[in-house]
């Protein structure tokens, strides 16, 4: 009884930080001031399942406790003159743990301006310990 009481608080667990893993994502593109893409509807289940609707609260339940990696796609509609394209790749590992964001930003404008974006973005991501001067390297 114990055992099984044991392994429900920790897939109740891995549970929520799928969720707060969800959440980030999903809050970080309304966080990112960027005017000149706009963002699809939210995928509630990240790649690479596919899930129906009205089986997402089991799938929840069943499998995003036990993941041993998966992401979300991103992919922005470009809405400015310049943008060919924007796409952000966020990964996460065993036991939900944050891996790496990859933004992926194609566009006829000039650097400093692009890496402006980035810089934004990236703020926009809320990364524990991140500093405005961390941005420099995106600049350089």
């Amino acid at each position: 009884m114990v055992l099984g009481r044991r392994k429900r608080r920790e897939a109740d667990g891995a549970r929520a930080k799928f969720i707060a893993n969800r959440e980030r994502v999903r809050a970080w593109t309304g966080r990112w001031d960027c005017p000149e893409v706009a963002w699809p509807a939210f995928e509630e289940v990240p790649g690479p399942w596919m899930v129906l609707p009205r089986e997402r609260d089991r799938w929840l339940d069943l499998h995003a406790p036990s993941m041993e990696r998966y992401d979300w796609l991103l992919k922005a509609t470009p809405r400015a003159n310049g943008v060919d394209g924007l796409w952000a790749l966020w990964a996460f590992r065993a036991e939900h743990e944050f891996e790496r964001l990859t933004i992926h930003f194609e566009s006829v404008y000039d650097p400093e301006y692009l890496a402006e974006r980035l810089a934004l973005g990236i703020e926009a991501a809320a990364f524990e310990g991140w500093q405005d001067g961390d941005a420099q390297g995106i600049y350089d």
